[in-house]
């Protein structure tokens, strides 16, 4: 009762009493309120934050792959995040350069290695899947306080796991991580070896993020790229024999030119050396390049020059030229995806379809070497009256009767066969020892973040297995597999095997059908339509048992096709057969005009014999120029296109593919054959007169060098390049016509070095003989052009 009493006598002490409970009761209470608030807030943020971390490290790993890669998304942070675990297991130059660099990340040279490094870049769904980075910035780094002072450009061949999820994947076919897998290019201190470091860091990588295992292709410095240190006993040997034939052309043209100021006796002239450099004479060879037969110029020639033979010689290689560009020339790229949705457009199948040009190349080479032989050993009409024009006519009615002449004996013609294949050899093969020697030297100067991919080929392939080429059984041995996928040197020279082949069994296929007896005759025909038969047999039987594709499928690399059908001689002699048999065809049509004017002409009205040639007409039938003009262009056209469905993902193990695998290209060879005849018996003079043109007959001459150069110069070229392509009709275009004005340069080059100056000496020290028997025109003058690949490609 005191204290309340107390209180009342001091009201102003129990109402200060009262304020302070309350806002002690107060403060009490806010402060456990905010404390409880804090603790909430502060679980929802470690919540959202754990949120977020997994979100970053799982969700976004899956859809956004950019997300796994920070310091702006750059390849080496990604390939080099588990250095630390390792590295007590590297060498102490690897951990003091990579730590002076990290330590050294501000200055102008780690920025520039930096900047120098490959970056994720987007385009990823489109195929962008290879990150070069600056190749030269790197290498032209160079750091003293380094070990060894040097910066080295490292390509890393990656998963796509890395980049692209198995779903997202999925849209490219599955050879093409094969032909154009994943890589980075790094740029780093070259204390970390590729040997030793290298290895440590990347398969941590594969550990720690389950993934298959990186690839290092290569590692270079800028030491690495001196011509002193790649250089081999095998370049020196390459540049001394080019050297040597430069040397042979100089003193070859300086001699010419002074036989012409007759500063040289006639002993000297038949000197074996002076005539040696003198088949290595520039102006004399390139004399014979630019040289043409004019379209109106008088024949004195036997037989009319074909001249169209020239035009599609050089069309037919046009388009191999665009094959090999589309199929080679467009990767590394920058959009892949539209590069493959390319290949299946209905358009672009005269494109992907163009391989069926090479048995244009067939047609031909069948065509003018029974053409030739023909020429040479069938028989012919001719005038009693001009062989007996010395005996004073004493038989009127025998002079105006035609007869048969018999050219030399076919059995002569079979024992100098063997002599014939020599020769040929000896034409040939110069040339292809000239392109397998390039191929080799092009190493030694090439650089680029490539460029290790063109050497380590030819390494496998030319340094071991060249003899392939010059035996010419490069179609039969040490073809590619998927065990050895890089052991062919230059696959595209199978054509040169099959052709060589084709010469060697050509007797079989021709020497009846120049018998005099038409029995006889008919059956070389059915030599020929036997041997056609069974090759499209063979074909399908092979296609059916091996499941093959129908044809080379570009969305489809079937290496068991190219190597069992695509290369195998007895798989592509049907095209050579037709050409063989229209050559026949157009003999005995060349003699029945021939029979015909001898019967119809009289002593009187009888013209000179170097121009009887002139008098023989021939049908100018519109209507039938058109007629085969247009069963041609269908057979030709549909033979292209029909390969659409298979590249819109139908099954091609069915009859009417395995029935357009066995005849396509003999279909293919019969339209060519229906327009060449067309052509040569003036049934479509404007053709003709186009095919025929002069720049034609210049550029045919080049054939056989820019078939042999055009991949090579491709290969060299693409492999070489810093940045990526992008594809494009536009740019598919220019390319085409850069590669060939460039093949064509190159091919000039390469004519008087070895094509021109070896036929030269082929026909001075090895046909003398030949020369002084034979007194028959050979197949060089009935087309108008005696260089060696006039057969077809390469004769």
């Amino acid at each position: 009762m005191s204290k309340k009493s107390d209180l009342k006598k001091y009201p102003i002490m129990a109402t200060i009493l009262n304020v302070m409970i309350t806002i002690f009761i107060y403060i009490t209470i806010s402060t456990c309120y905010c404390q409880q608030r804090t603790a909430v807030l502060s679980n929802k943020i470690n919540e959202e934050s754990l949120r977020t971390k997994k979100f970053i490290d799982n969700e976004s790993i899956q859809y956004q792959p950019k997300k796994r890669f920070d310091n702006r998304k750059i390849f080496l942070y990604y390939f080099f995040k588990y250095f630390h675990n390792v590295s007590h297991n590297l060498s102490e130059e690897c951990r003091q350069s990579y730590n002076y660099f990290l330590d050294n990340s501000k200055e102008q040279w780690a920025i520039k290695m930096i900047d120098s490094n490959s970056v994720l870049e987007s385009g990823i769904m489109n195929g962008n899947v290879q990150f070069f980075g600056e190749f030269d910035q790197c290498l032209d780094l160079n750091i003293d306080q380094l070990p060894n002072g040097q910066i080295q450009y490292c390509s890393i061949q990656f998963p796509t796991s890395i980049i692209l999820t198995k779903n997202e994947s999925n849209i490219f076919p599955p050879f093409v991580w094969t032909m154009v897998p994943p890589m980075a290019g790094i740029c780093l201190p070259a204390a970390c070896s590729i040997d030793y470091d290298l290895p440590i860091i990347l398969n941590e990588l594969s550990i720690r993020d389950k993934q298959k295992p990186l690839i290092i292709s290569q590692c270079i410095t800028r030491k690495d790229l001196n011509i002193g240190n790649r250089i081999e006993t095998i370049h020196i040997v390459i540049i001394a024999i080019f050297i040597s034939i430069f040397t042979m052309i100089i003193l070859g043209t300086i001699i010419e030119q002074m036989i012409r100021l007759n500063k040289f006796s006639s002993t000297i002239k038949k000197n074996f050396i002076i005539r040696l450099l003198l088949c290595f004479d520039l102006e004399r060879n390139l004399g014979f390049l630019f040289r043409t037969n004019s379209l109106h110029s008088s024949k004195k020639n036997e037989t009319k020059q074909i001249n169209c033979l020239h035009g599609i010689r050089v069309l037919s290689f046009l388009f191999i030229l665009i094959y090999h560009t589309f199929t080679e020339a467009q990767v590394p790229s920058y959009n892949l995806v539209k590069y493959l949705h390319a290949e299946k457009e209905f358009i672009y199948q005269f494109v992907t379809n163009a391989a069926l040009w090479v048995d244009t190349f067939f047609l031909l080479s069948g065509f003018v070497m029974a053409h030739s032989f023909l020429n040479q050993f069938g028989f012919k009409y001719t005038n009693l009256n001009n062989n007996n024009n010395n005996n004073n006519h004493n038989n009127n009615e025998h002079q105006n009767q035609p007869t048969i002449q018999h050219n030399p004996s076919m059995i002569d013609h079979l024992k100098q066969h063997p002599k014939r294949i020599f020769h040929r050899y000896i034409r040939l093969t110069p040339s292809v020892a000239g392109v397998v020697a390039l191929s080799i030297l092009i190493e030694i100067f090439g650089s680029g973040p490539l460029w290790h991919n063109y050497v380590n080929l030819s390494q496998k392939s030319c340094h071991k297995n060249w003899w392939n080429i010059f035996l010419y059984v490069n179609n039969f041995c040490n073809l590619n597999s998927p065990a050895y996928p890089q052991r062919e040197c230059l696959s595209y020279l199978w054509y040169l095997a099959v052709d060589m082949q084709f010469f060697i069994i050509s007797p079989l296929l021709i020497i009846f059908l120049a018998h005099k007896s038409f029995h006889m005759q008919k059956i070389g025909i059915i030599i020929n339509i036997t041997f056609i038969l069974i090759s499209s047999s063979l074909t399908a039987f092979l296609m059916a048992w091996k499941h093959l594709t129908p044809t080379v499928v570009v969305t489809t690399y079937d290496l068991d096709y190219i190597n069992m059908v695509y290369k195998a001689s007895y798989c592509r002699i049907g095209p050579y057969c037709i050409g063989i048999l229209m050559a026949y065809i157009y003999h005995r049509r060349n003699a029945y005009n021939q029979r015909k004017y001898l019967l119809s002409n009289d002593e009187n009205n009888r013209d000179d014999n170097n121009n009887h040639v002139e008098r023989i007409k021939h049908n100018y039938s519109t209507f039938t120029g058109l007629m085969l003009m247009t069963i041609a262009i269908i057979m030709l056209i549909s033979t292209t296109m029909l390969t659409y469905p298979w590249l819109q993902g139908w099954d091609y193990v069915n009859v009417p593919s395995i029935l357009y695998g066995a005849i396509h290209r003999n279909i293919w060879a019969i339209g060519w054959a229906l327009l060449i005849w067309a052509m040569a018996r003036q049934h479509l003079p404007l053709m003709d007169r186009i095919f025929s043109h002069p720049m034609f007959q210049v550029f045919s001459k080049l054939t056989y060098q820019s078939y042999l150069l055009h991949s090579i110069l491709i290969s060299a070229i693409t492999n070489s390049l810093r940045q990526k392509i992008y594809f494009s009709e536009f740019n598919f275009v220019l390319d085409v016509i850069c590669y060939f004005f460039f093949t064509q340069l190159i091919s000039i080059i390469m004519f008087v070095m070895f094509e021109r100056p070896f036929l030269n000496v082929e026909s001075t020290f090895f046909r003398l003989n030949h020369r002084k028997h034979s007194n028959v025109r050979t197949n060089n003058k009935i087309i108008g052009n005696d260089n060696p690949a006039i057969n077809s490609l390469d004769q």
